[in-house]
């Protein structure tokens, strides 16, 4: 891998955790809680970038690892662009570099990395793609739950009190969509590989 490969996911790993930091520290600065900082899907799925973006530039031995993170970063860009942009206050990314950095930087980054580099990802694509779908979906069923017991749900299109067919329909479009997603992950890390483009 070129130098400057290896230079450049580490500079948007330690933009990522630099934003996550320095949100974290105007949540607590305002009172607001640390678990629901980190109950957010952006904070959970930029955290993961940092860490595959770290090891990538490393060890090539990553496939899945990259090819999961990549889905959460695309998933984290969509959702946001399409069902949450203007609650940047809601969604504890109120700085607007760190909104900047969180929910397009580091997202388009990250896919980027995976269009220049992407590893050969072996096995059939229910198994791939069926076992990255188990983090998302689990996170959607535990906000859930810790919203019933709570009262606070990370995210609008999780509250029951929007409509429980809205919140199920939207987690259904969600999976879809990830699953459609990365099908097209799997596909082209093989066609790739394969010497096509």
């Amino acid at each position: 891998m070129p130098t400057l490969h290896r230079i450049l996911r580490v500079a948007v790993a330690g933009l990522t955790l630099a934003a996550v930091v320095a949100q974290l520290y105007d949540s607590i600065h305002r009172g607001r809680s640390v678990v629901n900082f980190f109950s957010f899907f952006t904070i959970q799925s930029n955290l993961l970038a940092v860490v595959m973006l770290v090891a990538a530039a490393f060890t090539a031995r990553l496939a899945s690892l990259r090819g999961a993170v990549t889905l959460y970063l695309a998933t984290t860009g969509i959702v946001y662009a399409l069902l949450l942009a203007g609650r940047e206050e809601a969604l504890q990314t109120s700085l607007p570099w760190v909104n900047a950095a969180l929910h397009y930087v580091t997202p388009v980054a990250v896919v980027a990395d995976w269009v220049v580099a992407p590893a050969y990802l072996s096995g059939s694509y229910p198994r791939i793609v069926g076992t990255w779908l188990i983090y998302p979906l689990v996170y959607c069923a535990g906000s859930m739950v810790r919203g019933a017991i709570t009262g606070w749900f990370p995210y609008p299109f999780l509250h029951p009190a929007n409509g429980l067919a809205g919140v199920v329909t939207t987690i259904l479009a969600i999976a879809l969509s990830d699953a459609l997603l990365g099908a097209l992950i799997v596909w082209y890390s093989r066609l790739r590989s394969a010497g096509h483009v």
